[in-house]
């Protein structure tokens, strides 16, 4: 039998966030403002004006918009000299937006950040800003030069990566945007730059160094659904990112955007994430056309992640076949979730880690509905057993040759672990 090493009770503390999800309070005149102008793009023609009565929105409609000319993009990065902190941010900073989403409440609050690549208003900025809301504005600017647009649709996204590349209302063009600079010349050690609006504070700036090269999955939760995105050579930097920064600008020395800033961590406040700009596919903009929004989580059109399963619950992404815990448990909070590296533990032989709050009094209750739950998928118990106040419970399906472990302390933390093959067999 293959050696299981316990989590310690310090995981409760340790939490992954998008830097994108900040409850900010808006100006009555700016909420009003953007509560007029959510008008549905409209087929063709030039830019429509707000209308104050808007039409219903149709998913994947396809609508007319500038085409990214690369005769008006900024030149590719080359051997060019090295700015002043100062010279970086006033070059930029107008290029750089906060993101307002429009919420079930009928409010909008600021979500995250985006930049324009264009300046006929192509943007970028990470999936989980964006997901699931079909009327978003951006903000630009600060106090009277401030700004706002609406966002009329998007060009494609990236699950694998986190990123959606969306179109901005093309009448308050042209936009002042940013160079594209080569992310492969990176080292670890260079001197990196952000641009965004962490919790709603507009046109931050911060920085700080590369201070190494990760990939993986990266659990990341946007007020209402939690999503695990595989993220490829993801830059670990040091420049403080928070929520709301998700989706803002990650420059170099030469003031050239070399990221997207997407993750903080919230126990090390040194350690930020950003996917590197050379993940970003523009070849969808060539044809002018967007779709209307809401952008959704898989390219079938399902906004609610990740796969339905019998029972009423869903499967994580990417481990369709295991019901996700806060599926099963309402009263789950997710904390975080990654690899046992990117957790910084000692879990031997699993693939992956999800880790929930949940208050004591719902723990037996809802650890039983978990483990009915893997039942109906299939799944056989195999061991349970206690040591200190943290018990394990181990669950193995034959079908898939699949384990799932659940593990949960007195201190009302619930890990689930999932790894291949029979760890207990």
């Amino acid at each position: 039998m293959k050696k299981i090493i316990l989590f310690a009770v310090f995981l409760l503390y340790i939490s992954f966030i998008a830097c994108g999800t900040s409850h900010i309070p808006i100006e009555p005149a700016f909420a009003e403002q953007f509560q007029a102008e959510t008008p549905t793009p409209r087929r063709g023609g030039p830019p429509v004006e707000p209308d104050p009565t808007p039409e219903p929105e149709s998913t994947y409609e396809l609508e007319e918009e500038p085409m990214l000319d690369e005769s008006e993009s900024m030149p590719e990065s080359g051997t060019l000299p090295a700015l002043s902190p100062a010279q970086i941010f006033a070059d930029n900073v107008d290029a750089v937006f906060s993101i307002y989403v429009l919420t079930a409440g009928g409010n909008y609050h600021a979500n995250g950040s985006g930049f324009f690549i264009c300046p006929t208003g192509i943007a970028v900025t990470n999936h989980h800003v964006m997901v699931g809301w079909s009327s978003a504005q951006i903000l630009t600017g600060v106090g009277d030069d401030s700004r706002q647009h609406r966002i009329t649709g998007f060009y494609s996204f990236c699950i694998d990566n986190d990123l959606a590349v969306i179109q901005v209302d093309a009448a308050g063009a042209p936009f002042p945007y940013l160079t594209i600079g080569d992310d492969g010349e990176l080292r670890v050690g260079d001197s990196v730059f952000a641009i965004s609006s962490p919790r709603g504070d507009q046109n931050t700036f911060t920085d700080g160094r590369i201070s190494r090269e990760v990939s993986g999955p990266m659990g990341i939760s946007n007020h209402e659904r939690t999503f695990t995105y595989w993220i490829e050579n993801m830059l670990q930097i040091t420049a403080p990112i928070y929520g709301g920064s998700s989706g803002g600008a990650l420059l170099n020395e030469m003031g050239q955007v070399i990221g997207i800033t997407t993750a903080e961590c919230t126990e090390r406040p040194s350690v930020g994430f950003a996917v590197r700009i050379s993940q970003v596919d523009l070849t969808g903009t060539q044809g002018g056309q967007t779709f209307s929004l809401p952008i959704t989580f898989d390219q079938s059109g399902q906004v609610s992640p990740p796969t339905p399963v019998p029972g009423g619950v869903v499967g994580y992404y990417h481990f369709p076949f295991v019901p996700s815990f806060d599926s099963v448990s309402q009263n789950s909070v997710f904390n975080m979730a990654g690899t046992p590296g990117d957790l910084g533990v000692d879990f031997q032989y699993y693939e992956f880690i999800y880790v929930y709050n949940l208050a004591a009094q719902f723990i037996d209750n809802d650890i039983a509905d978990y483990r009915a739950a893997l039942v109906g998928q299939g799944f056989i118990f195999q061991r349970e057993y206690t040591e200190g106040d943290v018990t394990m419970i181990a669950f193995y399906s034959p079908a898939r040759d699949f384990t799932v472990l659940i593990s949960y302390s007195t201190e009302g933390v619930v890990l689930i672990a999932l790894g291949s093959g029979n760890i207990f067999g």
